[in-house]
């Protein structure tokens, strides 16, 4: 995973992020987005956005492969057993031991 630099850009490093986020997630349209960030104030043009998801999404995918990648990894080691909804909850299949334990 490497750090992306939004240096030299005029918006803050969480606005570019924001409409990466929006333009992507909800294949929205770079006006779609637009309007969006000028509705919380920020005036932006369809074609700063296009850049923006241009220069940015590899880079922000990158991110997250390796990101996934890593909580794969960590997560597969863990062992996970299945649990009963419901502790009361009785086994129907006749060889179930609960069942054995009440047939006198």
């Amino acid at each position: 995973m490497t750090r992306i630099s939004y240096k030299r850009h005029r918006f803050p490093a969480t606005v570019i992020q924001h409409a990466v986020w929006l333009y992507f997630r909800f294949t929205l349209s770079f006006r779609d987005v637009e309007e969006m960030l000028a509705q919380r104030g920020i005036d932006v043009s369809y074609e700063t956005i296009r850049a923006w998801t241009l220069k940015f999404g590899p880079k922000i995918a990158a991110n997250l492969r390796g990101w996934m990648r890593f909580t794969a990894a960590t997560t597969s080691a863990l062992v996970l057993k299945p649990q009963s909804r419901r502790s009361d909850q009785t086994c129907n299949r006749p060889a179930c031991p609960q069942e054995r334990q009440s047939v006198v």
